[in-house]
């Protein structure tokens, strides 16, 4: 992992070294509609409008509107909306062009600043209205996750932010020193979305606490996973022809340490009641890869003995395969 980080750090530099600032064209393809639409979907992503889906994916963004989006994102907007615009203009007091954040932005702008998530620009400057650079954002994110990020590995917090959150290393590249786009924007946080804090808990499942309706969707969309199978169903016993009883949902975790009950599907295809013996079905489980096994134990129902002993002259022990005690 430290090799890689390292690989790509040497590619960043060269992109720098070798390049000028690149300016996006609005041609170019977009990569994270599936994404936006997602987010969308699970009520963490606007786009333009209040009303309707309109991503505008190929806009390029502001400072401000990135730190917006964020937020809103990571369901964060709210408590930035309940400082008061004087707390505000007092966070923000210490940046020499903090009259430059426009009136919509201001509360959101601070929180991120008293948060620590930005920490402005060299010279003690926001420069809100400037357009948003990859790395800036991925630093905005790394912050956001716990980690540090100043002038030591600023210059390359895309490569950091790539192997922390599992972002294209490709991706990372053309986006370090690139003035980026609101697809941009929306493909980076979605990676951090499904990814884990520094401390090891789970993103979505923060989220998913602030916003429990969306858990359904955050399954369907792969988000939040099921870590493991909580239930253990012990091996089932039945006579020769009778029939037999599987449950029809079985305890998970998910990755965020949640736990519910799902439905699970079986596969008896294997299991032969009219034949003693023992055998296995298999359950599936959406979004579990393996399978869950029960052993199904077929007896004879013909009275038999199984074994005989005599351990002196006078006793004899004789264990027949079925309970006789009523015999």
């Amino acid at each position: 992992m430290r090799s890689l980080k390292k690989l790509l750090a040497v590619l960043l530099a060269l992109t720098i070294v070798f390049s000028v600032m690149v300016v996006p064209t609005f041609a170019q393809s977009l990569r994270y509609e599936e994404e936006a639409r997602r987010l969308y979907d699970l009520g963490l992503f606007k786009g333009r409008s209040d009303k309707e889906y309109v991503p505008d994916l190929e806009s390029r963004l502001t400072r401000e509107e990135g730190i917006a989006i964020l937020l809103r994102i990571f369901c964060l907007d709210k408590e930035a909306e309940k400082l008061s615009e004087q707390e505000a203009k007092d966070i923000l007091s210490q940046f020499s062009d903090a009259d430059k954040v426009s009136g919509w932005a201001l509360k959101y702008v601070a929180y991120a600043v008293k948060e620590g998530i930005v920490a402005g620009r060299t010279g003690g400057v926001l420069s809100p209205l400037d357009p948003l650079l990859g790395k800036e954002y991925a630093t905005m994110l790394l912050r956001l996750l716990g980690y540090t990020v100043d002038a030591s590995n600023y210059e390359f917090a895309t490569a950091d932010f790539a192997t922390t959150t599992g972002f294209p290393n490709a991706e990372a590249i053309r986006v370090n020193n690139e003035f980026i786009t609101r697809d941009d924007v929306v493909g980076m946080s979605y990676y951090t979305v499904g990814s884990n804090y520094k401390d090891g808990s789970s993103v979505i499942g923060k989220i998913i606490e602030a916003n429990p309706s969306i858990k359904a969707k955050a399954i369907e969309f792969g988000l939040l996973a099921i870590a493991d199978v909580v239930d253990e169903i012990e091996p089932i016993t039945i006579k020769v022809g009778e029939t037999y009883q599987l449950p029809a949902t079985v305890k998970v975790k998910y990755t965020d340490g949640s736990e519910a009950d799902v439905a699970v599907t079986w596969d008896r295809s294997a299991v032969k009641t009219d034949v003693a013996g023992e055998y296995k079905a298999y359950g599936t489980v959406a979004g579990l890869d393996e399978k869950i096994e029960v052993t199904i134990i077929v007896e004879p129902d013909v009275l038999a003995v199984e074994s005989v002993t005599a351990d002196n002259l006078k006793e004899v022990v004789v264990v027949f395969n079925q309970d006789v005690s009523e015999n």
